[in-house]
């Protein structure tokens, strides 16, 4: 079924319910295109590259999230609920500002965290490194957002939105390396490539990269 158009060529709207604005993506053409990259997601609004998710907003590469209506800016998500500008997390409940979390809850500013379903109502957890069950800790990579992205940059490796690369890695791409990677991947390049490439340089060396499992 083709998405359809409310009056005024505003937001399009698919056969689930899922919305795009012209507003967010920029062009009717790059609205109506982020709805085809959604699989069985419902009632969500402005994400890309999504799966069976319902009620997000603003999110890309996520799965199987859902009751999500207060989950915003999040990337590469697994079943989480009610997180808010997540990267990466997986199973995660109310938490918000985190990066490559799994099994969390309640938490605020955390990152490479695992099994902290203990850890609840932690706050203050700023861009911490591979912890569990901790609160208040150190050893912080650098993070946070450029543009509608999500970043980090932690030891060799670095991160924005679904793209994880090494930090020598990004340093070789070009414009035409990056056009590819999202829809609005050249106008990103404009706007950041010079800001990214100093914070890649910032991060270096800050933490040590463990793959989370």
């Amino acid at each position: 079924m083709k998405p359809t158009w409310n009056e005024n060529k505003t937001v399009v709207t698919d056969e689930n319910g899922n919305t795009a604005t012209v507003a967010y993506w920029g062009s009717c053409e790059r609205a109506e295109a982020s709805l085809v990259t959604l699989t069985n997601c419902h009632n969500c609004s402005d994400c890309l590259d999504c799966s069976r998710c319902s009620s997000c907003s603003h999110c890309s590469c996520c799965s199987y999230c859902s009751g999500c209506s207060g989950c915003s800016g999040c990337s590469g998500c697994s079943e989480c609920s009610g997180c808010s500008d997540c990267l990466y997390c997986s199973r995660c409940s109310d938490c918000s500002d985190c990066s490559d979390c799994s099994d969390c809850s309640d938490c605020s500013r955390c990152s490479h965290c695992s099994g902290c379903s203990r850890c609840s109502h932690c706050s203050d957890c700023l861009s911490c490194s591979y912890c569990s069950r901790c609160s208040n800790c150190s050893h912080c990579i650098v993070s946070g957002k450029l543009g509608a992205y999500n970043y980090w940059v932690c030891g060799d490796m670095a991160a924005v939105g679904c793209q994880k690369h090494k930090i020598d890695t990004w340093l070789t791409f070009t414009l035409e390396d990056i056009a590819p990677m999202a829809l609005d991947a050249g106008e990103w390049y404009d706007s950041y490539w010079n800001v990214w490439t100093e914070l890649l340089q910032a991060g270096r060396g800050k933490g040590v990269y463990h793959a989370v499992e």
